[in-house]
């Protein structure tokens, strides 16, 4: 499962949608707590990717980051920061601590955001499922 976790609603529900639409099991949050419940509660088994937005009312991006770093639970969980805000110190510590990358919001580019997205999902172990209106593409 991708988690998106964005403050900004709309933004999350958008991007999740998108990510649906072409294959890949995602829900969303809207705050950092409600993001380390469910990364806490999510199943081991299970991939994950966490893409998290740094600049949130209720706890930062870099500091969610830096929560699931200290649990043992969640140090290796696979984060992806995008933020809206660019803040090199930020960026810096998000990659020491361990994100994977940091994207841009609002890159101009939303099928190159997605495409990003979905490669780092299938790197950490997930599975882009076949659209019902895409041709089975196997070869048998």
């Amino acid at each position: 499962m991708i988690l998106i976790v964005d403050d900004f609603a709309d933004g999350a529900e958008s991007l999740c949608r998108l990510l649906t639409a072409i294959g890949y099991d995602c829900r969303w949050v809207t705050g950092g707590r409600d993001a380390l419940a469910a990364i806490r509660s999510h199943p081991a088994e299970m991939p994950l990717l966490v893409v998290l937005d740094e600049m949130m009312p209720d706890i930062g991006g870099v500091e969610v980051l830096q929560e699931l770093r200290s649990d043992p639970r969640t140090v290796h969980t696979p984060v992806i920061m995008y933020s809206a805000g660019f803040d090199v110190a930020k960026e810096d510590l998000a990659k020491v601590m361990g994100a994977l990358a940091w994207i841009p919001k609002g890159s101009g580019n939303v099928t190159k955001t997605l495409q990003s997205i979905g490669e780092w999902y299938e790197r950490v172990g997930g599975v882009k499922r076949q659209r019902a209106d895409e041709p089975n593409r196997r070869h048998v």
